[in-house]
């Protein structure tokens, strides 16, 4: 009445189920499993005022007006920095972004 069914047939029906419950059971979309990065550019300090920044992005070569929530007496017109912002983009020209964090890469210093 019942057929004999192979090891290899076994063997087979076995890996599927695995691999289905791999798949099934494993949660890649889960907020846990990923690092939320802001994005960030590279730039040169162009104009210094209080706690405004005007830079060069080195990658498009536009003008940027950067927000931050410090006086930037640590840096200076020609440095190269690192900004990471909050993604949002103020249209006016130039572009406005609000900083929250600046890097030297001269050196490497994190000014905040």
């Amino acid at each position: 009445m019942f057929k004999q069914i192979s090891s290899k047939k076994w063997g087979w029906l076995l890996l599927f189920v695995i691999i289905f419950f791999v798949i099934i059971f494993y949660d890649n979309s889960s907020p846990k499993n990923k690092v939320i990065e802001n994005p960030n550019f590279d730039a040169k300090v162009i104009e210094i005022k209080d706690t405004i920044i005007l830079v060069e992005a080195l990658n498009t070569q536009k003008e940027i007006i950067v927000g931050t929530n410090h006086t930037n007496k640590s840096l200076s017109t020609g440095d190269l920095i690192n900004i990471e912002y909050d993604g949002e983009i103020e249209e006016s020209n130039p572009p406005s972004i609000t900083a929250l964090r600046i890097e030297k890469l001269d050196n490497r210093d994190l000014l905040y």
